[in-house]
């Protein structure tokens, strides 16, 4: 999770938020833990707060869990 975070800091600040929607993406994807998806997803939320692309990506982990 440190990578992650020092990686979204190389990008334009406004686009912090679309480090981590990728990377919950692509956490879906490959894995079958939504728990680890969710953590990656709330983890943005604590840096970037509630972005709309954050909350998108939330409401797709949400619309899979049900």
């Amino acid at each position: 999770m440190e990578c992650l975070k020092e990686i979204s800091k190389d990008g334009y600040e406004n686009e912090g938020d679309m480090f981590y929607a990728r990377t919950s993406l692509d956490m879906l994807i490959r894995s079958t833990e939504l728990a680890k998806t969710y953590y990656i997803l709330e983890s943005g939320k604590k840096m970037y707060g509630e972005t709309p692309l954050l909350n998108c990506v939330e409401f797709v982990i949400e619309g899979l869990k049900a």
